[in-house]
């Protein structure tokens, strides 16, 4: 029996927390949570998470801020990138970083899909 995943859950809306939360819990996932970049960043230091579900547009600290910060000490976590907002600069630069961009409102079948393609095993 392996370990429960742990994913890393950042947005600066606590209801989007929340209802990702809810979806990945019910999905067997461990999840811990950030409502701010500077906030997901220092989770992910202390928890290490498996893989990193962050809001595009925060204050303070973008996504790709998140993403990019991310690639320089854990090159190798899978990070996806939410955004009801379609900048083909900012989803080219997720990629770029090889990041996975999902526009929001997600499909939540959409989303899991992606969530147990970069987690092999789990789910």
């Amino acid at each position: 029996m392996s370990a429960k995943k742990l994913i890393l859950v950042i947005d600066d809306e606590p209801m989007v927390v929340a209802v990702l939360r809810d979806l990945l819990e019910g999905e067997g996932y461990e999840v811990v949570t950030a409502t701010s970049g500077p906030e997901g960043l220092e989770v992910f230091s202390e928890s290490d998470p498996d893989l990193v579900i962050t809001d595009m547009r925060m204050p303070e600290v973008t996504g790709v801020d998140v993403l990019e910060a991310i690639r320089r000490d854990s090159p190798t976590v899978p990070v996806i990138v939410l955004s009801a907002a379609a900048s083909k600069q900012a989803a080219e630069r997720v990629v770029e970083l090889d990041g996975q961009w999902i526009m929001k409102p997600w499909i939540d079948e959409e989303l899991l899909g992606s969530v147990r393609e970069l987690l092999p095993g789990s789910g």
